[in-house]
């Protein structure tokens, strides 16, 4: 591609972005506008055959209602009205080629992509150049008969396909099944990721689950009459069972693991070998179905180096390539790219803030820190009850509704005042777990229609169109969907979290080494920045995604989480969505068995025997911790950090009158004012 070229498919695809962002009444920033600009000017350098120094893997992590979808197709509407989507009866300049794969997680996404990008509008600049539809090959796994794709994909310039099917190419390539990753038998010249999409994915096993299972199975075999028969089983499974057992004693007073450390030795396993062991497990009885599944991912993971990583949520890791090696141009469109922390431990990725020169701008002559100062969120606002929320904890809660505890109760009638606070013309969306056990959905209905909520009302949208008012998702479908952009209000019932072990594995496959070293301390910091991570995702359903002349439109979340004493919940979403309001709610269950609440108890048994006047806290902190043993027993669980303590000095001062700080020490007031006294008497 010549240098006019590239610049002339930048400007022509800018224009298009804009035109249809100003379509639907939106007035853009400056700031806004440079975005955008930057943005094409990055995928045209990305897909210039001579200049290759815009080549590479690229994250965009701009916020939600940006415009990144809207982008993305009006580059292929650039390239498609500049004939370099190779339309037939042309001549070619082999330069003029271009060939892109755009993923996304959910099949109906790609659908949704691939009208914007072939719908026309006469009447409209933004909708003039449509893509023909036979240009474009919609490739996925659905086996629901709901979508029908395309055949092969091989011979169309744009290919839309599901993450789902890159990571099967990747973990099982098959040279019929990869064709499409290739045009004219050369690599895809560009690779777009719509949303979060890791190179490496974390095969993770429950440490304790595994090993009962690897237990129950090996005593099962041997007790059986054809024991002789379990042979091969024995040989692999009995060396890595007390392998595993042996490490996991040796961590258990570990606050970090070097390198390679954790490492358990492995057999090498070939395909067949692995389906004769699989087969021979299936005759092991009595065995629970799930301890049959459990082991079988295990012997899947085996060939792959494996790694024990021990804590509270102890685990079996290994990495698993997702990312086709060929795809090696790419950009990611990621609202959570900075969010999540996990896509910028990736030393292969480049965050487009940082490294594209034409986004300085933003920092050096608009003041924002980056893409995600663009949108105002600042009549969006976030009240955050700080009780756990994790998937286990709300499953107790609506197993425990028959006993009205007064922990239960508090987060229900926190969901069901969120309700009741929002406008009767105004549509709710709760987002809780998928089924485990306990449908999580159908209990929270009947729990709202017994406080007198009508959940089968019917509202309009602000397109005429009939929505229910409040509206019920889980975790699974909050990526990648706009039907939820009429609700105002969020409810998180919970906020889905992945377990310590499969986070530190996951950063390993982020540092492309499962050997790398473990901070325990960085693992509970980036365990609660991916829980971030996924409420970012969630609240941007809401109305929050449309944005008009730079401002997002009013929400309300509430969101029930644990957030780590360091605040790292917060943190990341507060630069999610710039100029959110922010209320913490404090849970009075909860305090009472928090650290927080334990330090301050620790702190007024102190003073009420310290006979002196003035005290450093310095002094009290060190007299309390004294005897506290040194090791950290699970992932993360430093009892005296530092936001603890102010915490708990500031609950102590709440509670305690006579006493006041200034600077580093704590005051009696009430000795200050017998002083003032006496001296105004001398």
């Amino acid at each position: 591609m010549i240098t006019h070229q590239r610049e002339r498919l930048a400007h022509c695809s800018y224009q298009m972005h804009r035109d249809q962002l100003e379509s639907h009444h939106n007035r853009l920033s400056a700031a806004h506008d440079h975005s955008l600009r930057s943005f094409h000017a990055l995928l045209a350098g990305m897909v210039d055959g001579k200049d290759t120094s815009l080549h590479g893997k690229w994250g965009w992590g701009s916020g939600t209602g940006w415009g990144k979808s809207t982008g993305l197709c009006s580059f292929m509407r650039g390239l498609g009205s500049l004939y370099m989507l190779n339309q037939p009866g042309r001549a070619w300049n082999h330069q003029g080629h271009v060939s892109a794969i755009i993923t996304a997680a959910r099949i109906e996404s790609l659908y949704e992509l691939r009208d914007q990008m072939t719908r026309a509008d006469k009447g409209n600049s933004a909708f003039r150049f449509p893509v023909p539809s036979h240009r474009i090959a919609v490739l996925h796994s659905d086996w629901t008969g709901k979508y029908e794709q395309s055949e092969d994909g091989k011979d169309a310039p744009i290919v839309l396909v599901a993450h789902n099917k890159l990571k099967h190419l990747a973990k099982r390539p098959s040279k019929e099944q990869e064709e499409f990753l290739f045009y004219r038998d050369q690599p895809r010249d560009l690779c777009i990721v719509d949303e979060a999409f890791s190179e490496n994915e974390v095969g993770y096993l429950d440490q304790g689950l595994l090993c009962n299972a690897l237990r129950t199975c090996l005593l099962n075999a041997k007790d059986s009459p054809k024991a002789h028969d379990f042979a091969p089983l024995f040989d692999t499974l009995e060396p890595l069972y007390r392998a595993l057992k042996d490490e996991n004693s040796r961590q258990e007073k570990l606050t970090a693991l070097g390198y390679a450390e954790g490492m358990i030795p492995s057999p090498a396993l070939s395909t067949d070998d692995i389906a004769t062991l699989e087969g021979l497990v299936k005759k092991v009885n009595p065995l629970h179905q799930v301890e049959r599944t459990l082991l079988c991912k295990f012997l899947q993971m085996i060939p792959s180096p494996l790694r024990l990583i021990r804590g509270r949520q102890s685990g079996v890791v290994t990495i698993i390539n997702t990312m086709p090696p060929c795809l090696t141009n790419r950009i990611e469109l990621n609202a959570s790219f900075e969010v999540g922390m996990l896509s910028a431990l990736d030393p292969t990725i480049k965050n487009a803030d940082d490294h594209f020169p034409m986004l300085q701008a933003l920092k050096t002559e608009y003041g924002l820190e980056g893409l995600a100062g663009i949108i105002d969120y600042s009549d969006m606002h976030i009240t955050h009850l700080q009780r756990g929320g994790g998937k286990s904890t709300m499953k107790g809660h609506l197993e425990d509704l028959a006993k009205d505890s007064g922990s239960t109760k508090e987060i229900l009638a926190f969901y069901i005042q969120a309700i009741k606070g929002t406008p009767e013309d105004e549509g709710v969306l709760v987002l809780t777990y998928k089924e485990d056990g306990v449908d999580y959905v159908e209990q929270l209905q009947r729990v709202f229609v017994q406080a007198g909520i009508d959940i089968n009302r019917k509202i309009e949208d602000a397109e005429g169109t009939t929505q229910p008012r409040i509206a019920f998702t889980t975790y699974g479908n909050h990526v990648g969907t706009n039907k939820f952009r009429y609700c105002s209000t969020g409810i998180l019932a919970g906020v889905q979290q992945r377990h310590k072990a499969d986070i530190a594995g996951s950063m390993c496959g982020a540092r492309k080494s499962i050997a790398s070293k473990i901070n325990f301390t960085e693992v509970d910091l980036v365990h609660q920045a991916v829980a971030a991570s996924d409420a970012q995702q969630a609240m941007g359903r809401l109305q929050c995604r449309l944005v008009k002349n730079g401002k997002a439109l009013p929400a309300r979340i509430y969101v029930v989480h644990l957030d780590s004493p360091e605040r790292t919940f917060k943190t990341r979403l507060t630069k999610a969505f710039p100029k959110a309001g922010w209320t913490d709610q404090a849970s009075e269950n909860r305090l009472k068995t928090s650290r927080t609440y334990d330090v301050m108890l620790k702190v007024t048994r102190y003073l009420e025997t310290y006979q002196g006047k003035t005290v450093k806290t310095e002094t009290v902190k060190a007299e309390i911790t004294k005897g506290v043993l040194t090791h950290k027993r699970d992932i993360g669980s430093d009892p005296f950090s530092k936001q603890v303590w102010k915490d708990a000095i500031r609950l102590f001062l709440k509670g305690n009158s006579e006493w006041e700080r200034q600077g580093h020490a704590l005051i009696k007031t009430v000795d200050k004012e017998v002083t003032e006294v006496e001296e105004a008497v001398a």
